[in-house]
């Protein structure tokens, strides 16, 4: 997926929650924010999987992505 449209499904998600009392999770670590240094713990078997939990004293929503060798 191309990072525009990506990145314009990431913001149109958070969108959705009240910023004020949204608290963000993931399933993945980025040491000091270097995109060759991270680790995750998957949900899926998918050879790769990253996502985040967003939730606010309302709603709670997923987003996950998954890709393979």
């Amino acid at each position: 997926m191309p990072e525009p449209e990506a990145s314009s499904l990431a913001n149109n998600f958070l969108a959705l929650f009240d910023t004020r009392f949204t608290v963000c999770l993931t399933n993945c670590i980025w040491a000091n924010f270097d995109a060759t240094a991270f680790s995750w713990n998957p949900i899926t078997s998918a050879t790769f999987d990253i996502g985040a939990i967003a939730m606010d004293e309302k709603h709670i929503g997923f987003i996950w992505v998954e890709d393979e060798d």
